[in-house]
Order: structure tokens, then sequence, then C-alpha cells
């Protein structure tokens, strides 16, 4: 036999023993070795970098307890909490927290019972309050309904107070959960509690069954939760705030009450529902007071999600 038709043989032989059989070596039967301690410090250095580059977009708090995850007593966890103070020291951490200057930027529809209310942020910033409380968020917003009714004017009660309002939102405390999964570490979810003030105004412009100007003042609390899916395609979340409300007479005749009550009332309200793709959000809502009458149904609400800046110190 020629030494070429040996050549061919034997390649022959050994490219059928590998398609045939392609773990039937001795080598291929050997169990697999664990990771080597450099191919796990690999791993780890990619969770690292992939942790710089959330930083640059999260807020302060939750990118510290990002570092806080990482740091080798966490390592093993599969999940890590933080919870803690939500003061915002600096304009870049405000920034990261509530986004920048907005205008126009935050757009929510309230429908049900054949009616339906739109709100608009007309325009909102960060503003440095003292040095206890740190940044809060300053904005101002206008609410039309589609008809002009008593119970359109309670819809606007539950839906910002009024159809003009202004605000001051303060953070105050929050607790963020972050999972190392496979190769990176994400927050999985998180609650905020928060402080709001509001001036709310109704304009007989606005609304025709508002006779005459009125006005009402809202100091409350505001929890948000919100429960992160892999890859932050949908966001399920649940909004419940609170508060003590104390309005002119006139604003207690616009919504059609007899008596005004000496001390002001008290309202909540709750949403929950899911965020699609960080752009919109979809839910229901239900409000509830101690004023007689003044209860709002189940709802539906849909808002467009502002976008928060991105941007460094």
């Amino acid at each position: 036999m020629s030494q070429t038709v040996l050549r061919s043989t034997i390649l022959l032989s050994v490219v059928s023993i590998c398609i045939l059989d392609p773990f039937g070596s001795a080598h291929a039967q050997q169990p697999v070795s664990p990771p080597t301690e450099t191919a796990a410090e690999i791993t780890r250095v990619n969770m690292l970098s992939d942790l710089e580059r959330q930083q640059e977009i999260l807020d302060e708090f939750t990118a510290e307890c990002l570092a806080e995850s990482k740091k080798p007593e966490n390592k093993d966890k599969p999940s890590f909490g933080c919870y803690g103070r939500a003061k915002l020291r600096s304009s870049a951490q405000a920034r990261r927290y509530f986004g920048g200057l907005e205008v126009g930027n935050v757009v929510a529809l309230s429908v049900g019972d054949d009616r339906s209310t739109l709100y608009t942020e007309l325009v909102s910033d960060n503003l440095f309050t003292m040095s206890s409380l740190g940044y809060a968020r300053v904005g101002f917003g206008a609410l039309v309904a589609n008809d002009d009714t008593t119970e359109t004017t309670v819809q606007q009660f539950f839906a910002g107070g009024g159809n003009g309002v202004g605000y001051v939102a303060v953070p105050v405390y929050r607790w963020v959960n972050i999972v190392a999964d496979g190769t990176s570490i994400r927050p999985l979810r998180r609650a905020d509690l928060g402080f709001t003030a509001a001036v709310r105004g109704d304009i007989p412009a606005l609304n025709a069954a508002v006779e005459d100007p009125a006005g009402s003042f809202y100091m409350g609390g505001r929890v948000d939760a919100l429960q992160h899916s892999s890859t932050d395609l949908f966001r399920f979340f649940m909004v419940a705030d609170g508060g003590w409300v104390r309005g002119t007479e006139a604003f207690y005749d616009n919504l059609d009450l007899a008596d005004v009550p000496e001390w002001g009332s008290l309202s909540a309200k709750l949403t929950a529902g899911v965020d699609l793709n960080q752009l919109i959000r979809v839910g229901i809502s239900r409000g509830w007071s101690t004023l007689d009458s003044v209860n709002l149904p189940w709802r539906l609400s849909v808002q467009l999600l502002p976008q928060k800046a991105t941007g460094g110190q």
C-alpha cells in the first residue's frame, strides 16, 4: 500500500471516530475541572466592569449599594440590600434621581366612567432646600378634563388636587435590593419614601363646573415600590400616597360639599401596574378621602415616563 493511501486511510479513520463518538476518547471522559482562581477573578472583573457602566446612569444611592455588594464579604450572597437616608447632596445626584430640567416631559392620562383627565407637567427642575434635606424636585402642572361636572372636579382632586398645581417633592428614605445574576450585578427591587407639599388651584377657565377660583394646600407622604425584570423590559410598580388637605371655602363648594371641615381632611390614592420598556406606565388607581362622597373608583391610568439625565458630575 502506498504511503499516500496509508495516510488517507488513517485520516479517514480519525475523522470517523470524531464524528461517530466525539466524546469517546479517554481525555473527553475526564470530569470537567472546577474553575480556577484566575477564571473566577476574570468573571469578577467582568461583573465589576458591568457595575462601573451601570454607575454612570444610576442614582448615587443605588450606585453605592452596588459598590457595597461587590465587596469580598458580600460576593457570595445571591442578593444584597441597602437602606438608609435618601438625601441628595449634589445637583448631579439630584439629576440622576429625578432627572434634569424638564418642560412638558410628564403626561398622565386617567380614564373611567366615560370621563378622562389629562395631567401635563409644564416645567420641573431640581432645587437645593437646606443641608438637612438636600435637593428637592419643584414642578408646575396643569390638568384638563373631557367634560365639566362636579364629578370631574372630584377626579381632579385625586389626579393633582386642582386644574393647576405647584409642588415640592423631597426623598426621605430608600431601600434597594441588588442581585448577582450570572456575570452581572443589577438592581432587583426598590422602595422610596418621600415627602410632598403642593399648592393646588381651581381655575374657572379650565373647568366650567368651577364657579369661583379656589385653592388648597396638600402635605403628605408617598411610597414608590418597583420590581425589575431580568432585562428591565418590564418593571412592576406600586405607588401609594396619602396626606392632609385644607382648602378655601370655594374649594369645597366646587366639590359640592355643604360642610367645610375645620381642620381639613385626609386623602389617599393607590396605583399599581407595569412600566413597559421604561417608556410607558400602565396601571389602575383608586382614591379615598374622609370627605363625604369624595372618592374615586378604580380607573385606568397611562403615563409617559420621563427619561432621566445620564450626564456625569
